[in-house]
């Protein structure tokens, strides 16, 4: 009898985390990292003066879900103006040694239909993470990084979807 009853609690609780988690699904709320959603966004085209940055763009845009095409069959445009990667001293110890670095990715970017009756002013989108500098694990921190770099833009990519999404569905 004990156990029927145990049963029973452990049924209604997951019934309600069942429910919570139907209704954070219901508003919209996802997990940080876990995407965008890409769906029902009209055809995007990327395009930028450095091709080896766009290139790097398309592929966390296709991670995103969300694959950028040729500007032919394209309705709208992301114009690629500037970007910039930047690394800067944010902490230092008593002896005047390097504890921690910034660095920052941001992207100056335009959104505009290809048949001219929409554009949007100059955007910027940063994203910023600090990295712990340990003078014993050189190599390390380089690999480190560049992995770092890799999620800031896919961070920034995420915030151009999320930008473009806004506009095209206003």
């Amino acid at each position: 009898m004990a156990s029927i009853r145990l049963n029973r609690r452990a049924g209604q609780k997951l019934c309600v985390y069942l429910l919570l988690l139907c209704l954070l699904a219901a508003c919209g709320w996802r997990l940080r990292g876990t995407g965008v959603d890409a769906t029902n966004l009209p055809p995007l085209h990327l395009q930028g003066d450095d091709l080896r940055f766009v290139s790097e763009l398309e592929q966390a845009f296709s991670k995103l879900g969300f694959k950028p095409i040729a500007k032919e069959n394209a309705q709208w445009e992301i114009n690629i103006k500037n970007h910039k990667l930047s690394r800067r001293l944010s902490a230092v110890n008593q002896s005047g040694q390097a504890t921690s670095f910034l660095l920052s990715l941001t992207i100056q970017f335009n959104i505009y239909k290809i048949n001219g009756s929409e554009d949007t002013p100059a955007q910027v989108v940063t994203a910023s993470q600090d990295i712990l500098y340990d003078q014993t694990a050189v190599l390390g921190k380089d690999a480190e990084e560049k992995i770092i770099q890799e999620s800031l833009l896919g961070d920034t990519a995420q915030q151009i979807i999320y930008r473009y999404r806004a506009l095209v569905r206003r």
